[in-house]
């Protein structure tokens, strides 16, 4: 590899923490999906185990649920951006999928994030939204990949 190449190569993974901060900045945050998405789904808030829930056609739950945890190095998010893959999993699933609002590590520290993930799953399992003899999945993108892991393994 050329030097010139390497520094290229170094110079970019010196600048990803800066660069994520500005895409965060230029990516809205938002709790709801976009009108798009609603015109498409049918959105429902719902406050689970003291936790913000955000369903995208519940009626499917049925059928199978998707539980997703965001991203956002437990510091913000969601951003539209997971909404609109969320609801494409919908569309191409069938299932009802819900997006948890965790605790940020700026409103309360660790273990607040994954206390908050397993005390939703717990209540949605004894409300029967989440059943034995219906398949669900437990799902998350970065920061909410990691939070997915730890509440599996709790």
């Amino acid at each position: 590899m050329k030097v010139s190449t390497a520094r290229r190569i170094l110079g970019v993974f010196q600048r990803l923490p800066v660069g994520m901060y500005v895409w965060s900045l230029d990516n809205q945050i938002t709790w709801t999906p976009s009108r798009k998405i609603r015109r498409n789904h049918t959105f429902a808030e719902e406050t689970v185990a003291g936790r913000n829930v955000g369903w995208l056609d519940k009626h499917n739950a049925t059928r199978g649920v998707i539980i997703h945890l965001h991203g956002g190095g437990y510091t913000s998010g969601p951003f539209a951006q997971m909404w609109d893959w969320l609801a494409d999993l919908a569309s191409r699933t069938g299932l009802a999928a819900a997006m948890i609002d965790y605790r940020l590590g700026s409103e309360a520290p660790y273990p607040a994030a994954p206390d908050d993930a397993e005390a939703v799953l717990n209540e949605l399992g004894a409300s029967a939204v989440l059943r034995p003899d219906t398949p669900w999945v437990l799902i998350g993108d970065s920061a909410g990949g990691g939070l997915a892991l730890v509440s599996c393994r709790r």
